[in-house]
């Protein structure tokens, strides 16, 4: 590199480097998720988040962590986060249905769950919950 395009070379390689780091964490968050480790999967999503990755589907994948934690509160931040990046996307309905079930908020859980499986129809997982809230008596 000349010297006019080293300081252009020192910023792509920066950027390929946090673009890099950013997968690491995904990747990583994902295979502890899998593995059954949220909170170790929490913190690599999370840290995926602050290197600069912003998707609903990786607030709805940290939200989805927190659940499985019982850190409800945080889980309904991430799920706020993920409905205004992408408001149709699956897996933030699924979120919410999770979060309603938490509350046993039958009715928004079935509403959820419903948009969840008109989004994507194939999700057997969401489709299991649909089914479970549905026998829940509404108070």
């Amino acid at each position: 590199l000349s010297e006019l395009d080293a300081p252009a070379g020192r910023a792509d390689a920066r950027a390929h480097a946090r673009a890099l780091r950013v997968h690491a964490h995904i990747g990583l968050g994902s295979a502890l998720s899998d593995l059954g480790e949220p909170g170790e999967a929490e913190t690599h999503l999370r840290a995926a988040i602050d290197a600069g990755a912003e998707s609903a589907s990786l607030h709805a994948a940290l939200g989805l962590m927190r659940v499985k934690q019982g850190k409800l509160a945080e889980a309904a931040e991430d799920l706020a986060e993920a409905r205004k990046l992408d408001p149709r996307l699956w897996r933030v309905h699924y979120l919410d249905g999770l979060l309603a079930e938490a509350d046993k908020d039958w009715p928004r859980a079935r509403a959820a769950y419903t948009r969840a499986l008109d989004a994507s129809p194939a999700l057997a997982t969401v489709r299991e919950r649909l089914q479970f809230v549905q026998t829940q008596e509404t108070p």
